[in-house]
Formats: structure tokens, C-alpha cells, sequence
């Protein structure tokens, strides 16, 4: 049973080794996934801006002054600069500073992360980019969360929802107290990871590694889970037979044992004093 639990510790370390390796991997191909993000993201969202300020909504954008231009394309570009530094952070953040510490499960909690993150990292470049348009009386949008909702729940149910692409068209429903007909269709940017991944090649060449290395972590995790179970059982079971002893009740009186205590007690009565 000792020589089984040694061996069960031995397979486990293995497998942190190659967790370990595993983690130096993931750094290397999203460092290289997360740069080319951010760049693709940039010109991606100015491509969308532009659509939008030249297809979309062009007498907002000519009655802007040539200052007041360059300031919304700037303060574009800078979303885009802002995005990449965030994402390549995260990884920091995330990976690189637990890579030596991360068993397979902790490795795959932290590639979810990640993930999470690259979405919430878009949604909110996404406002940011709606607000500095609405800042610059390009739109007007009265909920961005009602408008981002809708959006949420048309992808959830796997309807197209950006067409161009990161262009959302969406009809929010005006309260109560304005007339039906102020319901107009509000276009923004909604930024998605699948229009951006379909658009730049190199990034899909990424994104392919990442699912095989992310293949070959789950098989990982799920073995070193089963030896993990394993070997708590073989502890269990050695810990067991280690305290184990028979049990040994003590003697039960008798009938003749208890006859002996009472003539044993009439000798002591009858005593003198």
C-alpha cells in the first residue's frame, strides 16, 4: 500500500511537471494571440467608426470641426493601444506570475480567466468607443446597458447581430412616456472576438494553437484528478489499517462473581470494631 501511494505521488508530480511546461506554452501563444488581438482590434474598430461616421451617420461627422476630427480618431486609436496593454497585463497577471506554482486544475481555471477577460475587455472597449462617438454628437444613445442587453441575448441565442462587422443595429424600446414613433433603430459599435478572429488569419492561426494546447491541458487535468482521487483513497485505506487495533471488551461480572461480593461484604459487617 505504500510502495501503490509512492507511485501515485510520483505519477502527480509528473504531471505538475508538465502543467509546468504547459503554463511556459499558453504564456508563449497568447502573448503572440494577445498581440496580434490588439492590433487586429485596432484596425478593426476603426474600421467600424469609419463605417459608421462615413456610411452611417455622415453629416454628424462633416459638421465637426477638423479638430474636433481628429480628436475622435485619436481617442479611437487610443482605445485600441489600451485594449492590447490591458489584455497583455492580464497575462501577466495570470500566467507568468504563478507559472512555476499552477497545478492543472489552477491552469485551467486561469485560461478561463483569460478568455472572460479578452470578453470583458471588448464589451467595455466597445462602450468606451460609444461614449467618445456620443461625446462627439456622432451618436446618441439613451442605455447603453438596455442596447448592450439586447445584444447579449441575440448572441446568446446565436442570432447575427453586427452587420458590417462590430456595427450593432438594435430598436431599444423608448419609455413610456415618449411617442412610438421615437423608436429608431440605434446603431453602435459592439465589438465581438469571432468577427475579429474571422477577419485576421494570422490571429486564427493563433486561436488554433490555443485550442490544441487547451485539448491537451483538459486530458492533463483529468488525469491528474483521478490520481489525485487515487491517492487520497490509498491514504485513506493505509491510515485505516494504521490505527486499527481489535477490539477488547472488558471482563463481564457474573452470577458467582457477584455471590462472592456479597458474602465478602457480610464477612466485612460481621467484623469487630
Amino acid at each position: 500500500m505504500g510502495a501503490n501511494i509512492h507511485q501515485l505521488q510520483q505519477s502527480l508530480e509528473a504531471l505538475e511537471a508538465q502543467a509546468a511546461q504547459l503554463v511556459h506554452h499558453f504564456s508563449s501563444l497568447y502573448q503572440d494571440y494577445l498581440r496580434e488581438l490588439g492590433a487586429s482590434v485596432s484596425k478593426q474598430l476603426m474600421r467600424a467608426a469609419y463605417h459608421l461616421c462615413t456610411q452611417t451617420e455622415p453629416q454628424a461627422f462633416v459638421g465637426l470641426s477638423l479638430s474636433q476630427q481628429q480628436s475622435l480618431q485619436q481617442g479611437l486609436q487610443r482605445l485600441g493601444w489600451q485594449l492590447q496593454q490591458s489584455l497583455l497585463q492580464t497575462l501577466r497577471d495570470t500566467l507568468v506570475a504563478d507559472a512555476q506554482r499552477m497545478v492543472p486544475e489552477h491552469l485551467v481555471l486561469a485560461i478561463h480567466s483569460i478568455e472572460d477577460t479578452i470578453v470583458a475587455v471588448l464589451q467595455q472597449t466597445s462602450r468606451d468607443a460609444n461614449y467618445l462617438l456620443q461625446d462627439h454628437q456622432i451618436l446618441e444613445i439613451q442605455s447603453m446597458d438596455a442596447l448592450f442587453k439586447i445584444a447579449a441575448q441575440a448572441d446568446e441565442a446565436g442570432r447575427p447581430i453586427t452587420s458590417p462587422p462590430h456595427l450593432l443595429k438594435a430598436l431599444v424600446e423608448a419609455k413610456e412616456s415618449e411617442l412610438e414613433e421615437d423608436n429608431v433603430p440605434v446603431v453602435a459599435i459592439y465589438l465581438q472576438i469571432t468577427d475579429i478572429e474571422l477577419a485576421d488569419s494570422e490571429l486564427m492561426a493563433w486561436r488554433h494553437q490555443l485550442r490544441q494546447a487547451t485539448q491537451q491541458l483538459m486530458a492533463l487535468n483529468k488525469d491528474f484528478v483521478q490520481k489525485q482521487k487515487a491517492r487520497t483513497t490509498a491514504e485513506a485505506e493505509a491510515a485505516w489499517r494504521a490505527s486499527w487495533f481489535p477490539y477488547s471488551p472488558e471482563k463481564t461480572p457474573t452470577i458467582s462473581d457477584e455471590n462472592e461480593c456479597v458474602e465478602s461484604d457480610d464477612k466485612e459487617e460481621g467484623r469487630e470494631p
